[in-house]
């Protein structure tokens, strides 16, 4: 019978693995599961100590990727299977995508068939997933009738039995980790296997991706800096044009840019001022026009008309892409970017920006491009004028600082986490002989520190989305008491000792999941930079309110905004890992979001962070 089974709530990450072990065998505890494990589990936990590693030692995108592909051939040789495979979901939940996969040819390619696909090509395991259910099937023939193009796609494949489990990142489905056998199956897959083999491809995939983006946005800032700086030296508005053009393509990593105009005549045409990179004539085979919404609702045509970013984040499933994709994907464009330019003169352009990958521009990365692109604009009527020129100079000195600090400060708090995870992880590795409780001591640690490492990440992407205005909150009622007790009870057992919560029940309207974070942000920041006794105060006031105060030394008054900034800390402390100054940043922006506030004071020889809620 096919199996659909819950996973353990897990964020598929390796530190809530750990936490989950005790409760998956009766009467069982941590220590016992781990002197007592079966083969394949042993073997699987030895990929995940060595693998942790290597990753620590690893610190390059490419590596990385390959990394992922050598950890699912082990994963599969340990589970007997034929072939495995990533699928990872994009982020508005429509199209999934073959990222990475492994075989050895009795079971098919699935990349052949489905490198990109939409997201309910296959409704009854999409819906599983959907639930948080691993998908068991021992043999093709148990699959049930409504599951019927799934089982002709594996049995195209020449697959006889699958296992396919949801890859998380938090509470985010990012994808799904599937292995497929050439034979009906006999032997079962437990759920502490499946939980080990998703927490290290989640982990995996959340080191490519954090890697991949923070490779990007370096990629991006140096480009910017490129083009900065032609546009510094330029004297002709042609030659500039073209070079911005070359520059993203050549150092941006992108495939094709291309910068146009919005004429006048009766068909509204996008006419091309600018271009580099790999075209092939494609302006000979399309018709783009800002004012024909048939023919005008391509990215550069929106940007044009609209002057706000367009994006095409899949150009083989969009369908407002539908009349140039033909001509798109003959030249291997996955996505494509538009922005703006306002040359304040009455006559709207965009420039537009092709990748040879789906889902590569994230809501930063649009965000800096549409920054450069007013600034391009901004530039080219100073160019015109023959004005502005000590103005941007500074920009471009100030785009120079803040890429060389951002890229130091985020190097440095990734690392700080791996010295302890290195240290732990070669012992773990070089020792035979230690204690199952100092071997499950030393998982936890490396478990802890990793969860560091991911909430700057998360930090890192959650300011992005502030910041460019797609970060959505829910509106319902929130008993504030409820959420600082669930923060403080997350908390590791020496922080929670130091941290008391006072006051009342209060109801307030507003986002569980997001009040939770920012109390989360500003207690972790008490006990990172505070005094030794922090308190959370639920205020019964006419406004509903949570106060966290420590007795730790204050902040300057002359400082007391600027805290709240992005990449800035509330206090000097170098060396403490797990933040890189967004934490204050998102908490107030979070706040506003939800019509309340996060404001700082101190009183009384006390730090008082006060976050409020409508009622």
């Amino acid at each position: 019978m096919t199996a659909a089974w819950h996973a353990a709530e897990t964020d598929g990450n390796a530190p809530d693995l750990a936490r989950s072990r005790g409760a998956e065998r009766p009467g069982g505890d941590g220590a016992d599961m781990l002197a007592r494990p079966s083969p394949r589990v042993e073997a699987l936990r030895d990929i995940l100590t060595r693998r942790t590693l290597e990753r620590v030692q690893t610190w390059n995108q490419d590596e990385i990727s390959w990394e992922v592909d050598e950890l699912l051939h082990e994963l599969a040789e340990v589970l007997g299977a034929d072939l495995a495979f990533v699928v990872e979901l994009s982020q508005d939940g429509t199209t999934w995508a073959v990222t990475h996969e492994w075989g050895h040819g009795t079971v098919s390619s699935v990349a052949d068939l489905i490198k990109e696909m939409s997201a309910d090509r296959f409704p009854w395991t999409s819906r599983q997933l959907a639930a948080g259910r691993v998908v068991d099937v021992p043999t093709i023939d148990d699959l049930p009738p409504e599951a019927s193009p799934e089982r002709d796609e594996l049995a195209e494949r020449d697959a006889k039995s699958s296992l396919t489990a949801p890859l998380m990142l938090g509470e985010t489905r990012i994808g799904l980790l599937s292995f497929n056998w050439a034979s009906p199956r006999e032997n079962e897959v437990s759920p502490e296997e499946v939980e080990l083999v998703r927490a290290m491809v989640s982990t995996a995939l959340h080191e490519h991706r954090s890697m991949a983006a923070l490779a990007g946005t370096s990629r991006m800032l140096d480009a910017l800096i490129e083009c900065s700086d032609a546009l510094l030296h330029a004297e002709d508005e042609t030659v500039l044009l073209e070079d911005v053009c070359r520059i993203i393509v050549e150092l941006g990593g992108y495939r094709f840019a291309w910068i146009g105009l919005g004429d006048t005549d009766k068909d509204k045409t996008v006419r091309p001022l600018a271009k580099w990179g790999h075209d092939d004539n494609y302006f000979d085979n399309i018709h783009a026009t800002w004012g024909d919404l048939e023919h005008g609702n391509g990215p550069m045509s929106r940007a044009v008309r609209t002057r706000q970013p367009a994006a095409v984040q899949s150009v083989a499933t969009d369908p407002d892409f539908a009349p140039w994709r033909e001509e798109a994907l003959k030249r291997n464009y996955k996505s494509i970017l538009a922005v703006s330019l306002d040359f304040q003169d009455g006559l709207p352009g965009a420039m537009g920006v092709y990748s040879d990958r789906a889902w590569a521009f994230d809501d930063h990365e649009i965000e800096l491009m549409q920054r450069f692109a007013d600034y391009l604009a901004y530039g080219i009527v100073a160019l015109r004028n023959r004005a502005g020129r000590e103005m941007i100079e500074e920009q471009l000195r100030a785009t120079m600082r803040s890429k060389d600090e951002l890229v130091a400060s985020i190097s440095h708090e990734l690392r700080t986490p791996l010295t302890a995870v290195v240290g732990f992880a070669q012992l773990l590795q070089d020792s035979a002989d230690i204690a199952p409780e100092d071997r499950e001591a030393m998982i936890r640690s490396i478990v802890e520190e990793g969860a560091d490492l991911a909430n700057i990440v998360e930090d890192l992407l959650t300011v992005a989305k502030a910041e460019s205005g797609t970060l959505t909150v829910v509106r319902v009622p929130v008993d504030l008491r409820a959420q600082a007790n669930q923060v403080v009870e997350s908390l590791r057992d020496e922080d929670a000792a130091h941290v008391t919560v006072t006051g009342e029940a209060r109801r307030a309207v507003g986002d569980p999941g997001r009040a939770r974070q920012i109390l989360r942000n500003l207690v972790s920041n008490a006990l990172r930079y505070g005094g030794e006794e922090v308190t959370v105060e639920v205020v019964d006031a006419h406004q509903p309110r949570v106060r966290v105060l420590d007795n730790g030394e204050g902040i300057p008054e002359s400082e007391r905004e600027r805290i709240f900034e992005s990449y800035q800390k509330a206090h000097n402390a170098p060396g403490l890992a797990g933040s890189i100054g967004l934490g204050l940043a998102i908490s107030r922006s979070l706040a506003r979001l939800m019509d309340g506030d996060l404001t700082y004071s101190y009183e009384g020889g006390r730090s008082i962070f006060e976050f409020t809620l409508p009622s």
